[in-house]
Formats: C-alpha cells, sequence, structure tokens
C-alpha cells in the first residue's frame, strides 16, 4: 500500500532504528488519511537526539534540529515523555507514529486555530472507526 505521508520517503532515509524515534504532529493523521501533512516532526530518543544535535542544524533558541527543509527532530514535545510516547507508538508502514489519541489530546492543550480544525477531523475519524 502505497503511504498518504508527505516526506515519509525522506524520513526514511535517515535509517534511523524504528525504536529511536516516532512521528508527532499532522504526520500520524496522514498516515491515518485524514489530513495531508506539509512537513515531517518527529520525537527522537535522548541517544538519537545527542547525536543529531552534532551533526545536523541545531537551533538553541527552540530547541530543535532541522534535518532538511522537510523534517524537525525534537527530544523534548510539551512535557510528554518522549521514550513511552515512542514505546507505545503505533507502527505503520514500518515506522512508529505517535497515537492519534495523543495527537488529539496535545492539539486540545495548543488548541491554536488550526488545531480546533484538526480535532474535528481527529475526532470524526475516531468515532466513525469506533462505530
Amino acid at each position: 500500500m502505497k503511504h498518504k505521508v508527505q516526506f515519509l520517503d525522506e524520513l526514511i532515509k535517515f535509517n534511523f532504528h524504528v525504536n529511536d524515534f516516532a512521528v508527532f504532529g499532522s504526520g500520524p493523521m496522514a498516515a491515518n488519511g485524514i489530513y495531508t501533512n506539509c512537513d515531517i516532526d518527529i520525537i527522537v530518543t535522548r541517544k538519537l537526539w545527542d547525536n543529531l544535535k552534532i551533526n545536523y542544524h541545531y537551533n538553541k533558541e527552540k530547541d530543535f534540529v532541522t534535518l532538511n527543509d522537510h523534517i524537525d527532530a525534537y527530544n523534548d514535545w510539551w512535557g510528554y515523555d518522549i521514550e513511552k510516547l515512542i514505546k507505545e507508538a503505533d507502527i505503520i508502514f514500518g515506522i512508529r507514529f505517535v497515537k492519534l489519541e495523543t495527537v488529539l489530546e496535545w492539539k486540545k492543550i495548543r488548541n491554536s486555530d488550526k488545531d480546533k480544525k484538526h480535532i474535528k477531523l481527529i475526532e470524526d475519524y475516531i468515532r466513525k472507526i469506533h462505530k
């Protein structure tokens, strides 16, 4: 099955171990076919984070690493336990994606205008699959 996640092929080329990262943000929405992502945000283990900070562009002010024009990596996400999120993530297309329920929870906390639209999309999708 062809995936619907934009830039996933670029992420795969980094060849990170599947247990060292998970896609967060809009990526899990795209993996479930309910939204088209415009970038990829990944959360990474401390070990991978330390390596990325050395080998890629680290934005010290905002505490993230830019891997390329479409992919950013984080080791902190709004106080969530990163290692736990990665461990419990769903595996789709051989890649870990943070659970939609967690994305929904985070979007409700952040609650921007864009998030409000995403919240409705995720809630509608969850209702539909649980019928």
